[in-house]
């Protein structure tokens, strides 16, 4: 899914949050999100960031991902070279 981070936010317990939003006239269609979620929730990792949730409606596609506060993936990638 290309689009913008949002973020962080924090949820009502705390919990902080990143939300990735589809950018406007995404070519992605729903089946291809379905898809992405399915794929992403079966994903249980240390090193990669869980999805906690997804938004679709009218249209509007979002993913919610824990956030992580350690930097960008290109950090992380970076300091294990």
């Amino acid at each position: 899914m290309t689009g913008h981070p949002l973020g962080p936010m924090g949820l009502p317990n705390g919990q902080l949050i990143a939300i990735k939003r589809a950018q406007e006239g995404s070519s992605q269609g729903g089946l291809e999100f379905k898809n992405e979620i399915e794929l992403l929730s079966r994903v249980h990792d240390k090193n990669v960031v869980g999805l906690i949730g997804f938004c679709f409606d009218k249209g509007e596609q979002m993913l919610v991902y824990e956030y992580i506060v350690n930097g960008t993936l290109k950090d992380s990638l970076s300091d294990a070279l």
